[in-house]
């Protein structure tokens, strides 16, 4: 499924993930945009029509395709892809019983900076259940409650992705980080009220 082609760990923790490709053709640097470009969006209009027909399984077989060539695109192009991917996930996760595709739908929302659809996304998925690594979920939630400056339900959301052995070790790096923010962000309040 989508989730497998979804790395969390560079989704969140490498930001050279999000860099854009380049290839050097001789002396040239050129990027290759446009031919993929067309291709990625005549195979997100296929998945889309197939969410359209009631296809949610085909759709998401297309999006997987998308997904797996992601590597290939540069971070603009990627975030066009992935925002004209929610309309299908939306419609996929309101379908499904168990959480997997709300928590898929969720890192796509974060990956967006769109963090208060992030966080009702994972909400869902942890609500629902049946996910395969809940920890991401939390990780993503944390993250998410983070951007949006909820710093003590962030480390609650943090706190529970430790639990996990699959993402104990950033949720813990995650954790000192949003520990200093929160120290720093509340220090800027009561430097501005005493002004």
């Amino acid at each position: 499924m989508l989730g497998a082609s979804i790395t969390l760990v560079s989704a969140l923790l490498s930001p050279a993930a999000h860099a854009q490709t380049e290839v050097k053709l001789g002396d040239k640097k050129t990027r290759r945009t446009p031919a993929l470009r067309a291709r990625v969006y005549e195979q997100l209009a296929r998945a889309q029509a197939a969410g359209d027909a009631g296809n949610i399984e085909e759709a998401i077989e297309i999006l997987d395709i998308v997904k797996s060539k992601q590597s290939s695109m540069n971070s603009y192009e990627r975030a066009k892809e992935d925002k004209k991917a929610v309309p299908v996930m939306q419609m996929a996760a309101e379908l499904s019983d168990d959480g997997e595709i709300d928590a898929q739908l969720a890192l796509l929302h974060f990956n967006l900076e769109e963090y208060e659809q992030a966080i009702a996304s994972a909400n869902t998925a942890l609500e629902k259940g049946g996910l395969d690594n809940a920890g991401n979920t939390h990780m993503v939630l944390g993250l998410a409650l983070y951007n949006t400056r909820q710093f003590a339900l962030a480390l609650d959301e943090l706190a529970k992705a430790e639990s996990f052995s699959g993402s104990r070790a950033a949720a813990r790096q995650w954790t000192r980080y949003v520990e200093r923010e929160k120290s720093d962000f509340a220090a800027r309040q009561a430097i501005n009220a005493d002004s």
